[in-house]
């Protein structure tokens, strides 16, 4: 076997066993966590922290399915969508939205707030760029599923190109 595909296959498992310890942990924790987001203040706040479950339990599923993948490709095909793409820049824009209107709940690591005006400009406009560079991010990984391959032409729905080989 070739370096590079036990190296492809190593990665694969431990993207499986990463995928699977934090799918266990989420499904471990849903009663949990469902009955905290019942105390939340608002219900943006309970919404906001359901969906961020959501996502994580998303990009989970997605590393099981990549692992899956790269240990042995005949059993799951490759994606037409850049799933990593979207689920990352989901999960990132999700997060900095999150920060921006103070939906996420105070955690350990304190949130980094402005001294000053100058500071808080500053920061507004990284948080703006990040914003940009994650809804791209996004845009890729969807643009990616309504490319057309090399070599694959763009027929109209009703098999048109079949009426053309029977001419």
């Amino acid at each position: 076997m070739d370096w590079k595909k036990w190296a492809k296959r190593v990665f694969g498992s431990f993207l499986l066993i990463a995928g699977t310890v934090f799918l266990a942990l989420q499904l471990l924790h849903i009663p949990a966590k469902l009955a905290d987001s019942l105390n939340y203040p608002t219900l943006a706040q309970a919404l906001w922290e359901i969906t961020g479950r959501a996502l994580v339990f998303a990009v989970s599923t997605y590393l099981v399915i990549t692992g899956l993948r790269m240990i042995n490709p005949a059993v799951i095909p490759p994606a037409r969508f850049g799933w990593g793409k979207i689920l990352f820049g989901m999960l990132m824009l999700h997060s900095q939205i999150g920060t921006h209107f103070h939906w996420n709940p105070d955690g350990p690591i304190p949130l980094m707030k402005a001294n000053n005006a100058g500071e808080a400009a500053g920061m507004r406009f990284a948080s703006a760029l990040f914003n940009c560079l994650w809804i791209y991010l996004i845009y890729r990984g969807v643009r990616a599923g309504f490319r057309l391959n090399k070599g694959q032409i763009d027929e109209p729905a009703g098999g048109l190109s079949e009426d053309l080989h029977h001419v």
